[in-house]
């Protein structure tokens, strides 16, 4: 039987090359697998910090940065859920607006960190009285809104009264006890809105009526209220073309002495007549231009044409002393309102006595020492100072000690019950008394008959302004008016 041969043994040198092959495919194999493992590992810890950067995006984008707590962004977003669950299983919603009363002042009068912690208590609050899924966030700066799943209309009217009877506990804030009221407004599902929007904008209006009433109280929405806000959008709209399509005029009323009825200025009041509102009264398109802003410009243009008013009337020998002009709170904070006076006195080339300024209790009591600055400034270019509806406001001895006032206005409230109101008559008895302790003119606002006119002159009035003497009037009517009663 044939054999098979015997394989030969490679050659060393074949062996050693084999070798090194094998050794090659291995190293190569394991770092093939160490850069797999690296490139997994960087892939694992890329997806972990998009995650995390998501999950950071996500909270940014639901959270409020300063509270801490929900946001407007997570309020909507789960504020239509709530609402299209309510819908589709036929239960109960309300959405409450809030905002706190006067925050401004906070920040003004304590400082900025004093009202951010302010803010997060407010909203630590409110967190504390609503239950998942319940929802309390910080729309916009100081205003909040609840969003209360499972709550009727008695629910949720008594969800506000608590939150506004709450809010007028002090607090105790950086070592600061501060009282924080607030006002709100209530909407329900149904009734008053059938989306989340719908709501809010509905609790929205009921909270401005709320503020409106006088602030720290709560009202419920009403359909009235949506075309008063409606109406007040377009006063906005057409307020804001008025001077450019001279739509406003100045109205004019003289201010006698009583001791025998002798013009002495007269104040100018401002008239707005809209070709299709009709005219619009000082009471409600004031209020429109203060909350807009539109105060500042319309200020500066009744400033202007007062003066301009009064030169041509000193030009044409109409005796008129001085005109005065009311001065808004807004107008008063401006930083360079004592620039902006002298710059009309310039441009009319009125001197500085032939203006007065009116100022609210209001304006002079709010940062004193700002408004200190500012009457000085005032005083300092030759301007007399009135204060406006004296006895109405923040009065107070010491702004009366310190600030540059000519003249205290007494409230027409006042006026009006003299004769027939023993406490109206003892103020305005303690009013004379203290202008002519400290050397100041009173001006009497709103007589309406010679018997009045009597008894405050009686009571140590000096000058008065009303029906009983004269109307508001246009500039031609009133200039006859001052020729005649000047003689």
């Amino acid at each position: 039987m044939e054999t098979m041969p015997r394989p030969s043994m490679p050659s060393p040198a074949l062996q050693a090359a084999l070798r090194e092959l094998y050794d090659h495919v291995a190293r190569t194999q394991r770092e093939q697998t160490r850069q797999l493992q690296r490139t997994v590992e960087r892939l694992r810890e890329e997806v972990w910090r998009r995650e995390r950067a998501e999950a950071e995006l996500r909270r940014l984008a639901y959270q409020d940065p300063l509270t801490g707590g929900p946001n407007w962004t997570q309020a909507l977003e789960q504020g239509r859920r709530l609402v299209a669950q309510a819908r589709t299983e036929g239960t109960a919603l309300a959405v409450v607006c809030a905002d706190l009363d006067l925050f401004r002042n906070i920040n003004d009068a304590l400082g900025h960190a004093v009202g951010d912690a302010v803010l997060q208590t407010v909203a630590h609050m409110g967190q504390q009285r609503i239950a998942p899924p319940g929802v309390w966030a910080r729309m916009s700066g100081d205003r909040f809104v609840a969003v209360l799943p499972d709550c009727d209309a008695a629910c949720a009217t008594q969800w506000a009264q608590r939150l506004v009877q709450r809010a007028q506990e002090p607090i105790v804030v950086l070592g600061h006890e501060v009282v924080v009221p607030l006002s709100a407004g209530v909407a329900w599902l149904g009734e008053h809105g059938h989306d989340f929007e719908a709501l809010v904008a509905a609790a929205d209006m009921a909270l401005n009526e709320a503020k409106a009433a006088g602030r720290r109280s709560w009202r419920v929405y009403n359909p009235a209220l949506q075309s008063r806000s409606e109406r007040v959008h377009a006063l906005h709209r057409a307020l804001s073309q008025a001077v450019q399509r001279g739509e406003l005029s100045l109205h004019y009323q003289p201010q006698v002495r009583l001791t025998d009825g002798a013009p002495l200025g007269v104040e100018a009041l401002l008239r707005w007549h809209h070709p299709r509102l009709g005219v619009v009264p000082p009471a409600e398109f004031i209020g429109v231009a203060e909350d807009s802003g539109l105060i500042i410009p319309l200020g500066d243009w009744v400033l202007e044409q007062a003066l301009r008013q009064w030169v041509q009337w000193h030009d044409q020998g109409v005796p008129c002393a001085r005109v005065a002009v009311n001065v808004s709170v807004a107008q008063f904070r401006q930083g360079d309102f004592p620039h902006r006076v002298q710059a009309a006195l310039r441009r009319t080339g009125a001197p500085a006595h032939a203006l007065e300024l009116e100022l609210t209790e209001s304006v002079l009591a709010h940062d004193a020492e700002a408004a200190l600055a500012t009457t000085e400034a005032l005083r300092a270019l030759g301007v007399p100072l009135a204060i406006d509806d004296f006895g109405t406001g923040y009065s107070s001895l010491a702004y009366l000690r310190r600030f540059a006032v000519q003249r205290l206005k007494i409230d027409r409230s006042f006026v009006a019950d003299v004769g027939r109101d023993g406490d109206a008559e003892a103020i305005v008895d303690l009013i004379a008394a203290l202008a002519q302790r400290l050397g100041l003119q009173t001006v009497a606002e709103g007589v309406e008959n010679p018997t009045q006119g009597a008894l405050l002159l009686a009571r140590g009035c000096q000058l008065a302004q009303g029906y009983a003497y004269a109307r508001p009037m246009p500039p031609d009517e009133c200039a006859s008016w001052l020729r005649a009663a000047g003689r």
